[in-house]
């Protein structure tokens, strides 16, 4: 998986405890071109299913099932979103439900940066919904992406010159997964769409509004604020950088997951 800033994170070993329901997992990180790497063990309890290929942010934290209301961590260690209603495929995958599904998580201040990255994996079970991927803080006040009904895809800034890029979502499908990136550095807005740019703006001037609201996944409102876009459909991987991902990176982020999604 691809971090960011040349940074790779891989795994693949892992020992079983033959007394207890839980695994050790060993995984590096380390810097492409680079002598750099860091070395980390993580251990996590053994759910149900099959886990190979899936984003560790989406790993089970605390429950021996994958139970609709099952905690899930991220790879930063530093919130337990809460899950509401989110179903798990076989694969893996969560699935929302388009009514009552959310990923919630306490307000995460280093995700407050003036360059951002915003990027999904999802597959909508419907293109004309109100749903939202992903929001920073509560409803509009700091950064999200959304579909809306009908046929347009947001990507929203409060604070900045131009709020909304928006994209025609007829690319979009419903049969397949697609990889939606946003990004916003030194002025310049844009989203790509499976590794290719949908659309752009420049010359942006202002600073993205920072608050305390929190993060939602699936929903707006961030941890606390008023419900409503719930996605309908599946996203099973989230990230947000804190800094604007080049297109050659975004690729990167695509042509690594794009296998395991069956794009």
């Amino acid at each position: 998986v691809h971090l960011g800033n040349d940074w790779y994170w891989a795994w693949g070993t892992f020992t079983t405890q033959a007394t207890a329901a839980s695994l050790i997992l060993y995984f590096f990180q380390y810097r492409y071109g680079t002598a750099t790497e860091k070395t980390s063990i993580a251990k996590v309890f053994l759910a149900q299913g099959d886990y190979s290929g899936l984003h560790p942010k989406y790993w089970p934290g605390y429950s021996t099932t994958r139970s609709a209301t099952a905690s899930v961590i991220d790879t930063t260690g530093n919130t337990i979103p809460d899950v509401t209603n989110c179903a798990y495929t076989s694969s893996g995958e969560l699935s929302f439900n388009g009514s009552t599904t959310m990923l919630i998580s306490p307000n995460s201040t280093a995700l407050n940066n003036q360059t951002i990255t915003i990027e999904s994996w999802c597959k909508p079970t419907l293109i004309a919904q109100n749903g939202f991927l992903f929001e920073k803080g509560t409803v509009n006040t700091q950064y999200s992406n959304f579909f809306n009904y009908p046929n347009t895809f947001y990507f929203r800034t409060t604070g900045l010159s131009s709020t909304d890029l928006t994209f025609s979502t007829a690319s979009i499908s419903t049969t397949q997964y697609s990889h939606i990136v946003s990004t916003y550095t030194s002025g310049v807005k844009t989203i790509y769409v499976n590794g290719v740019q949908a659309a752009q703006a420049t010359g942006l001037t202002g600073t993205i509004s920072t608050n305390g609201g929190g993060q939602s996944i699936g929903v707006y409102g961030g941890y606390s604020g008023s419900r409503g876009y719930y996605f309908n459909g599946y996203i099973p991987v989230t990230r947000i950088y804190s800094v604007g991902l080049t297109q050659s990176e975004v690729q990167n982020n695509f042509n690594a997951l794009r296998g395991r999604f069956g794009v």
